[in-house]
């Protein structure tokens, strides 16, 4: 019999501080990361990813953070691009995306001609 295991489920949250104020932050028991106006959720199944971005969405509204549905990617996913990088919980892999590569590459070779 083969064993299968749930893959951790990603989820991008943008949103702009508060203008005042703020609350406490909320012990959920959620996976998330924050970068300056971005956070990552993570879920062990795609119910656990959706309750996070629901509670995380109250919270930041609750704390006056104002949520950009139109930039963040809402639906759980287990690939999604975050800060630049292609990350996969299936493949267990943090990627640059296309666009940093190309860049580091033509750094790269710029050092070899010199």
């Amino acid at each position: 019999m083969i064993q299968t295991r749930e893959l951790p489920v990603l989820c991008i949250l943008q949103y702009s501080p508060p203008t005042s104020g703020g609350g406490a932050e909320q012990k959920l028991g959620h996976l998330n990361t924050h970068y300056i106006a971005d956070s990552l959720l993570v879920g062990r199944t795609v119910k656990e990813c959706g309750l996070n971005v629901r509670d995380t969405v109250q919270f930041s509204g609750k704390a006056e953070f104002v949520v950009h549905p139109e930039k963040s990617v809402l639906e759980p996913s287990t690939e999604i691009i975050y800060l630049g990088f292609d990350i996969s919980s299936r493949a267990m892999t943090v990627k640059f995306t296309a666009k940093p590569t190309v860049k580091i590459k033509a750094a790269c070779q710029a050092l070899f001609i010199r």
